[in-house]
């Protein structure tokens, strides 16, 4: 084994009480809220060009106060993740 070094790390923890309007439903991995923004699937990685297999998961989006629907669009092929 190599020499041992000392390591620290820097995290923020925010608790949210639970029945907010920002708590994630259950059974949702990724919860996207607010009027725009993009949704970003966790298999596929644009760098590697690599896609896991098997993977089953549920994103949600919430539906916004005076909204009452979503418009879905492809965004471009930038190359970047």
């Amino acid at each position: 084994m190599g020499p041992a070094f000392e390591r620290s790390w820097k995290v923020k923890v925010s608790q949210i009480p639970c029945n907010t309007d920002y708590t994630a439903p259950s059974g949702c991995l990724q919860y996207y809220q607010g009027v725009t923004g993009q949704i970003k699937t966790y298999n596929y990685d644009v760098s590697t060009g690599l896609q896991l297999s098997n993977q089953d998961y549920t994103s949600c989006v919430r539906t916004e106060k005076n909204f009452c629907g979503i418009q879905y669009t492809a965004c471009a092929d930038t190359g970047k993740n």
